[in-house]
Parts: structure tokens; sequence; C-alpha cells
């Protein structure tokens, strides 16, 4: 491990001392710490932003009774369409600093800087919501959700770390080599399994023009 990757973990395990903090990596420095329905309103029109809540009850009532799901609670239905990247104002954050380095230095946007936002869990401005631990996501990322009644959070300037983009490449490698972190442990169903065969047959079309005895598998 070089130096400076060395010193960059220093700096985030330095935030994830306590328990006071919950993490959110991202890919990128982007505007907002925002939740995926928050950015689905204000892509159509800001006003409707105003209107978050309302509009997530409606989309609780549609889920419960689309996927027969009339016995859950809107929050565990809420949390279940999360897991799929359905749009929830629900704002996906971990317990482990490692797994949101490992989301801050995702495939995309790997030619920009990212961010691991440390958010303290004490606050009056959102609610850090503990989903059931019955998903196999859930438990592989230790998930945690906040959840703001405006669709954003606002972190201190303190409690974000940058992470420079010529560092992602060797971060990853220290995840998976120090940490077991990868997309395969990350992602941990059918659903995870689809973003990545497209890794996998790039990679596989890549070998094919060249003779070689190995398996895709590998």
């Amino acid at each position: 491990m070089n130096i400076e990757v060395r010193q960059f973990l220093e700096s985030l395990l330095a935030k994830a001392a306590s328990d006071d903090y919950v993490f959110r990596g991202e890919p990128a420095h982007y505007g907002h710490v925002s939740s995926g329905l928050y950015r689905k309103l204000d892509s159509v029109s800001s006003s409707f932003v105003d209107r978050i809540a309302e509009v997530e009850r409606a989309i609780a009532e549609a889920l419960k009774s689309y996927a027969n799901l009339s016995g859950r609670s809107d929050e565990a239905a809420l949390s279940e369409l999360q897991h799929y990247g359905g749009k929830t104002n629900l704002i996906d954050f971990s317990r482990d600093c490692m797994v949101a380095l490992f989301f801050a230095c995702g495939l995309l946007s790997s030619d920009r800087d990212g961010r691991v936002i440390c958010l303290k869990r004490a606050s009056a401005e959102y609610e850090v919501l503990t989903p059931a631990e019955n998903h196999s996501r859930v438990i592989a990322q230790k998930s945690v959700f906040v959840k703001s009644p405006t669709g954003i959070v606002v972190p201190n300037d303190e409690d974000v770390v940058s992470i420079p983009s010529d560092l992602k490449s060797d971060l990853l490698i220290y995840l998976e080599q120090a940490h077991g972190i990868s997309h395969s442990s990350i992602y941990t169903d059918v659903v995870g399994f689809v973003d990545y065969q497209e890794t996998l047959l790039n990679r596989y079309f890549g070998r094919v023009s060249q003779p070689s005895n190995e398996s895709i598998s590998e």
C-alpha cells in the first residue's frame, strides 16, 4: 500500500472511530446528498419537491397493492423498493465506512473525485432507520436509511472526506484484499449480477479474438 493511500485511510478511519456516524459513498461530488425520489421530482419541477411526503405515501400504497404487500407497513414496503433501485425518500447509508468507501470508488465517474459522507446519527433534521435484516443486501452492505422531510441532508463540511480519482483503483484493490469487499460481496443477488454481467461479457469479448483456453468463469 502506498503512503498516499495509507494516509487517506487513516483520515477516514479517524472519522469512523466512534458509533456517532453513518456513512455514504458517492463516486462524485454531487450538488446534494439526496434521495432518489427527491432527484426524480426535482428533475420535473422544483414545485413537486414540496410534495415529496405526499408522493411517497402514494407510491407506498400503489406498491403494496401491486406487489401483494398489503400486510406490510409503508416503511417496510418502501425499504424493499429501495433495495431494488426504486424511487423513495430513503437515502442509503451504511454502518461501515469501508462499504461507503467502496461506493465512493465505484466504476461510475471513475475520472472524478469521489466522497464519503460521514453523517451524525443524532439530528432533529432527519432520522436514521434500521431496516429489517431479511434481505441479503441489507446484511452485506450493513445498511441503514436516512430519511429527511425535505429529501436532502446537509453534512458538515468537515464530515465529508474527498477521495482523489487517482486513488480509486488502489483503494478498490485494498478493499477486496483487506476487507473482502467487492461487487460480488456487496450485491449478493441476481439483480446485482445483472449489473456485473456486462463487465463479465466485455471481458469475454475481449478474449475471444485471441487463442485461449480460459473460460468465462474466471
